[in-house]
C-alpha cells in the first residue's frame, strides 16, 4: 500500500476486503495492493474525499478495482442532525 500525505491510515486489508469484495461481486477476492489519493477541490486544499485504488486476486485472476472515500467531521454530522429521516433523535 502507499499512501499520500494526509490521507486516513487505518485502512488495512481487514476493511478494504468486504468493500471490495461487495464492488467486485466476488466473495474470493483478496485484496492485493493499493493506493489512496487525496481528491482536492479549490487551490488544491484537502477535501476529506480520496480515491482509493488497487487491485485484488479473483480466483487467479488480477482484478482492478476503485472506490470514493469520504470522511465526516463528528461536527458535520451534529451540524445535519435530525436532517436524516432515519435520525430519531429530535423525533417527538
Amino acid at each position: 500500500m502507499s499512501v499520500s500525505a494526509q490521507v486516513p491510515s487505518d485502512l488495512d486489508v481487514v476493511t478494504l476486503t468486504p468493500i471490495v469484495r461487495a464492488l467486485l461481486d466476488s466473495p474470493l477476492a483478496a485484496v492485493d495492493a493499493w493506493h489512496i489519493v487525496p481528491i482536492t477541490q479549490g487551490r488544491a486544499s484537502a477535501a476529506g474525499v480520496y480515491r482509493i485504488a488497487g487491485s485484488a486476486d479473483d480466483q487467479g485472476k488480477t482484478r482492478p478495482w476503485s472506490l470514493m472515500l469520504k470522511e465526516v467531521s463528528a461536527s458535520a454530522r451534529s451540524a445535519h442532525e435530525g436532517n436524516n429521516s432515519n435520525d430519531t433523535a429530535n423525533v417527538r
